[in-house]
């Protein structure tokens, strides 16, 4: 039995291993103790004294890329440690209570600091929230007593709730040029005498109770949202002013040299304003892209070479750069593709010309097409009347080119009283002959009139039938018959073309009392 439950106790532990539910080793590697977990190694125990860390990159071979809580949680040792760009992420009270910690420098690719990460680090004096940070935990860096100075990433959008709370000697905190929201209490605790924050103008949400109790100075973008809720707050506000702008383009821009004026390329074109700070020129302001700059519409280029163009904004002036290329001759015009329907019916009347699908491009010598599809002249009627091959002219100014359009000959075919025959013809008659009454009125359908040279109707086959030149059809015998009507159409061009019809004649059977149907 208890064999059996060694061999159960394998296979469960076997596949946990295969699922990634356990971890495939634990090793050890100097004063580090880790293990491997889906393709990374995971720092379990610290067993060293050094005040000074530095985490390698790899163990075993396998990238750092986290630690358990436990790993340095407490330390009253460890006072500077570095993290490599392979760790991402930063558990709940990773490091809290270390309370030797000074500093730490983070590595480029953390992604994420859990709740509390950082609480009690009572002698954390700086931290550098790199680019590459998007999610900050509650409390991450609550109770940081000696924390004088925060800057924040571009990664971080919001602030949550007692982030920074009771880090009472804060002094400098720089948001992220990306923060848009700050939440309640964020900051409570801190600022009691003096403090510079540094907020961007994408701030769109900041809580009353995000500062209480704030006693510094707000450095904003003027009539920002946090300028107006500083300026009623009472708070004292100092603003960044514009010094220069700066131009920079996506990719290289191009016009032809020609001797009338152009629009001006501005794709891919960004402009920023580069400020500073009114009372702290040493402040590092990011810079701001200004969206409503002015820029001339229309120029003429017309020599070869690079043309400065200026940009306008508040006063100030930046130019950027368009290469202006040698004149471009215009070439011809070619067909790219030709509309979807090109198949007609010969006709002695104008068609309309399907002209969905079509496209033209202009070629210049440079060899560069331009579409100019809507502004080419196109016949939008055409008279198509000989069965065959038609070409459809395009003209662009002084250039032509053509399209092919497959004319078929019309399809012939009867009608009877005007509608198409589909099928037999049935005719009833009456007790007497149908010569003088109810004939079928046939005709030549399919064809137009004015495309007709000449229409021969004729019997096929049956007897006491006639028909004549204007094809209606008269049956003279007195019983029920069959028979088949055929017509031949000559048209202008020489085709000849037959259709035929079978009739059938039938008489109903009179439904007579009993005593008078032996004679029928």
């Amino acid at each position: 039995m208890k064999a059996i439950q060694k061999t159960l106790s394998f296979l469960l532990a076997a596949a946990l291993l295969c699922a990634g539910l356990l971890p495939v080793c634990a090793s050890e590697s100097g004063d580090f103790d880790y293990r491997i977990q889906d393709g990374g190694a995971i720092i379990t125990h610290f067993s060293g004294t050094d005040v000074t860390v530095t985490l390698p990159d790899s163990l075993g071979g396998y990238p750092v890329v986290g630690m358990e809580v436990d790993a340095f949680q407490g330390s009253i040792t460890l006072a500077h440690i570095t993290l490599p760009d392979t760790v991402t992420a930063l558990e709940a009270e990773q490091f809290s209570s270390c309370t030797a910690l000074e500093t730490i420098q983070l590595g480029a690719g953390l992604r994420k600091i859990g709740v509390s990460a950082f609480w009690n680090c009572k002698r954390l004096r700086t931290i550098t929230i790199p680019d590459s940070v998007t999610s900050i935990g509650y409390y991450a860096f609550s109770d940081c007593a000696a924390l004088e100075t925060v800057y924040l990433g571009s990664g971080v959008t919001e602030i949550p709730n007692g982030v920074f709370e009771m880090c009472r000697s804060l002094r400098s905190v720089y948001f992220g040029e990306n923060v848009r929201t700050v939440h309640a209490d964020a900051f409570f605790g801190c600022f009691h005498t003096d403090g510079d924050v540094y907020i961007f103008d994408r701030l769109t949400s900041f809580s009353d109770r995000a500062m209480d109790h704030f006693a510094g100075t707000v450095h904003c973008f003027r009539d920002s949202v946090i300028d107006r809720y500083a300026r009623n707050a009472g708070w004292d506000v100092t603003h960044f002013t514009l010094q220069k702008l700066e131009t920079a383009l996506d990719a290289p821009l191009s016009v032809a040299a020609a001797a009338v004026s152009q629009a001006v390329p501005t794709d891919g074109l960004h402009v920023f304003g580069i400020y500073v700070d009114e009372s702290n020129a040493d402040a590092v302001i990011p810079r701001r892209e200004i969206t409503d700059y002015t820029v001339e519409k229309t120029m003429v280029f017309d020599q070869s070479g690079d043309a400065r163009i200026p940009v306008q904004y508040d006063g100030f002036t930046a130019y950027y750069s368009v290469t202006v290329l040698d004149p471009v001759t215009e070439t011809g015009i070619v067909i790219v593709s030709v509309p979807g329907n090109t198949v007609y019916y010969a006709s002695a009347l104008p068609q309309t010309i399907d002209l969905d699908g079509l496209q033209v491009d202009l070629l210049s010598s440079d060899g560069t097409r331009t579409d100019v599809t809507d502004r080419c002249t196109v016949a939008g009627t055409a008279l198509l009347n000989t069965p065959g091959t038609a070409q459809i002219s395009v003209q662009f100014g002084a250039y032509s080119a053509s399209f092919p359009v497959e004319v078929r000959q019309a399809a012939l075919h009867l009608t009877v009283n005007g509608a198409p025959v589909s099928g037999t013809v049935l005719k009833k008659i009456g007790l007497f002959s149908a010569y003088r009454k109810n004939p079928v009125m046939f005709g030549a359908g399919g064809i137009e009139e004015s495309l007709i040279r000449s229409v021969r109707w004729e019997i096929a086959q049956g007897s006491g039938m006639r028909v004549d030149e204007n094809g209606t059809l008269r049956y003279t015998n007195f019983f029920a018959g069959t028979g088949v009507v055929r017509v031949t159409v000559t048209d202008i061009h020489g085709a000849v073309q037959t259709a035929e019809a079978r009739v059938i004649f039938y008489r109903l059977r009179l439904q007579l009392p009993l005593r008078f149907s032996r004679y029928l």
